[in-house]
């Protein structure tokens, strides 16, 4: 989800909205971001469910590609994220 959350983030979840709701945002600022639990690691960014299927759409910057998923058989929506704590220097270019 860079620029909107950079590697090494702390999130807070609130795990009592976990259904995403199919709404137009007026930009990417009100886009709701969730925590997605897959198989085998996870995830986050914004999502759209279209039947059994989970739609994460990451940002453009990112340059990540946008990946379908049977939901709930390949993942689980754990919460939305509500806030961020987030480095502003990389560890590389810190002294």
């Amino acid at each position: 989800m860079y620029p909107f959350q950079r590697p090494g983030s702390i999130v807070e979840i609130d795990e009592r909205q976990e259904n995403i709701r199919a709404e137009s945002w007026r930009n990417e600022y009100d886009h709701p971001i969730y925590f997605i639990e897959l198989r085998d690691r996870y995830a986050c960014g914004w999502c759209e469910l279209d039947g059994s299927q989970l739609i994460l759409i990451p940002t453009a910057q990112s340059r990540g590609q946008i990946r379908h998923l049977q939901y709930p058989n390949e993942a689980d929506i754990i919460g939305r994220i509500t806030a961020v704590v987030m480095p502003l220097v990389r560890k590389d270019d810190r002294p």
